[in-house]
């Protein structure tokens, strides 16, 4: 599966990629950015370790290969590193958008911090299902694209917190690094080495 994440936020959240859909009726005529999302992730673990059991148990013997997961991602670090607040928005970012895949990949579930933001919004899988996604991958690859500074949003129920992290991100702080050929990236090295590092 080649990024998950950005094929549910493209498609479901901001409605760029086919099916479209998203709460922003000036760009999309349906859907609703604060849970599809959550469900197309769910389904593409689903639809994902489906898939891997088929060839396992139906075409490896014959066609010998490997099945991986690349995740893509921004690094994210706290706004203030001495700050505990920024400190869990930078580690409860990495869980909403890594977590959200490798964990019931390689843990067995969802990481509990979502289950805690989110409630009944995340689906649950059955234990059918979670023993089928659990080891549905022989490797694991990172696209890591940029890097970015989090604080906890003053006001969780602004239309910015719909991912349901509560969190600010920006590509900004005192120290400003150099930009990249995207508007939206920022050059930090420092955020691509501590990824391949956790």
């Amino acid at each position: 599966m080649n990024e998950p994440g950005t094929f549910r936020s493209k498609a479901y959240r901001f409605g760029d990629y086919p099916p479209g859909r998203c709460s922003d009726r000036a760009i999309c005529a349906e859907g609703n950015s604060s849970t599809e999302p959550w469900i197309c992730g769910h389904n593409s673990l689903k639809a994902h370790a489906a898939a891997v059991n088929i060839y396992r148990t139906e075409f490896q013997s014959k066609y010998p290969g490997q099945i991986g997961i690349i995740l893509d991602n921004t690094w994210t670090e706290p706004l203030n590193p001495l700050s505990k607040a920024d400190q869990d928005a930078a580690e409860r970012t990495m869980q909403f958008f890594v977590g959200l895949y490798a964990q019931p990949i390689w843990i067995g579930d969802y990481p509990p911090t979502m289950r805690q933001s989110m409630g009944s919004i995340i689906p649950t899988f059955t234990p059918t299902q979670l023993e089928l996604i659990k080891g549905s991958v022989d490797f694991f690859a990172w696209d890591a694209y940029t890097s970015q500074w989090v604080t906890p949003l003053s006001d969780p129920t602004c239309l910015q917190n719909v991912s349901g992290q509560n969190v600010s991100k920006t590509c900004r702080r005192s120290v400003i690094p150099p930009k990249a050929s995207s508007s939206v990236r920022a050059l930090l090295p420092r955020g691509s080495i501590s990824s391949h590092a956790s």
